[in-house]
């Protein structure tokens, strides 16, 4: 467990409370580099006690919000890895994205 994650996620404003359960929970299961890996969203609704959907949803907003990267597998595990951004080091990927996105639009 990676405590300072867990501060990290604690203090994080204004979110749902989903949102925050969500990050909470990611926060519990990260390692020393702030990573989550593995955890299907079935897991990660399980962990909260919500739907697959719902936590799909609280992700999603927490990426929208630069919060966490997720990476999916590669190849059918459904599995993926979460990065936490508590220290603002995956602002370069977030950058490529929007400007991939803003391609695409």
């Amino acid at each position: 467990m990676n405590v300072t994650a867990l501060e990290w996620a604690r203090a994080q404003k204004p979110l749902s409370i989903l949102e925050k359960s969500v990050l909470l929970v990611l926060a519990s299961l990260a390692d020393d580099h702030e990573i989550v890996a593995g955890q299907s969203q079935r897991d990660i609704a399980e962990f909260v006690g919500c739907s697959r959907q719902a936590a799909n949803r609280a992700l999603r907003n927490l990426a929208t919000e630069q919060l966490i990267c997720n990476i999916r597998d590669v190849g059918d595990s459904g599995r993926s890895f979460y990065f936490l951004n508590f220290n603002g080091k995956y602002e370069l990927f977030y950058r490529a994205l929007e400007a991939r996105q803003r391609g695409a639009a």
